[in-house]
């Protein structure tokens, strides 16, 4: 792999993305939108490893079933519903490259970012939002953010409508039943005071924000369980920065401390 990498990292970058559409138009906007490397890359052939498993984190460690899942949603999404709000036009969306996560004006212009913040606050100024008007984004970018909403709301109704029972009785056996053969090991480490984990505790309630623990433990369980059934961890980045945004609204810095907060504390444990 370290020799291998030399190929595309740098002798022949066209590796990790031959898009072999697009070579049968080449002035084709159409085919550039749906082959191309910057665009869905329909077609598209990865000899790159990295961008292989960009998407599983490892398909060598990720269930089978799983994988398919994550293929058929992925198909789905970037090539079905993408095309469709693109070429139906919806939300403007001809106006904004098919596939980025830049920001735009209304008029597809990009979007600037710094003349709408406070230079000595780095709050919002509602006077350079107002000349700079509405913010906007690509269709994907878009339609993703709201999937992603659904998805954290059906990993909850999921674990509580496949997985209550399960959880229930595992947590009535540890309270009966003796100990597993890997307490038994963990035995021979000494435990942590509980006054670290308070302190710990402590500390990142005052620095932080409670609610931001509270959204990491309420997600705690569920999140795990996907994980542990799929090597696939899913984040609270946006359900953190949309709670912390109606809350705190033209803040950016608390808007980033808050959601590093809520994710990181979710993604570590």
């Amino acid at each position: 792999m370290f020799l291998y990498q030399w190929i595309p990292g740098f002798i022949f970058p066209v590796v990790p993305s031959i898009a072999w559409v697009c070579r049968i138009d080449p002035k084709n906007h159409v085919l550039a939108t749906i082959g191309g490397a910057q665009g869905l890359s329909v077609g598209a052939i990865s000899l790159d490893w990295n961008n292989i498993v960009s998407f599983l984190s490892s398909s060598l460690v990720v269930p089978w079933w799983a994988q398919v899942n994550i293929a058929l949603g992925f198909f789905l999404i970037a090539w079905i519903m993408v095309p469709i709000a693109y070429y139906t036009n919806l939300w403007d969306a001809q106006r904004f490259p098919i596939l980025t996560a830049k920001l735009f004006t209304t008029d597809g212009d990009p979007y600037p970012v710094q003349s709408v913040l406070d230079p000595v606050t780095s709050s919002l100024s509602q006077e350079g939002y107002n000349k700079a008007g509405p913010l906007r984004i690509s269709t994907f970018f878009a339609l993703t953010y709201g999937i992603g909403f659904a998805g954290l709301t059906s990993m909850i109704t999921h674990t509580w409508l496949y997985h209550r029972h399960k959880l229930v009785a595992q947590w009535k056996q540890s309270r009966t039943q003796a100990e597993d053969i890997h307490h038994k090991l963990m035995q021979a480490y000494p435990e942590v005071p509980d006054w670290c984990y308070v302190a710990l505790f402590t500390v990142h309630a005052l620095v932080g924000s409670t609610l931001a623990i509270l959204l990491a433990i309420t997600f705690a369980l569920p999140v795990g369980l996907i994980q542990a059934l799929t090597n696939q961890q899913p984040g609270l980045n946006i359900i953190t920065e949309y709670v912390i945004g109606y809350i705190l609204p033209g803040q950016p810095i608390p808007n980033v401390a808050f959601k590093t907060l809520g994710y990181i504390s979710m993604s570590r444990q």
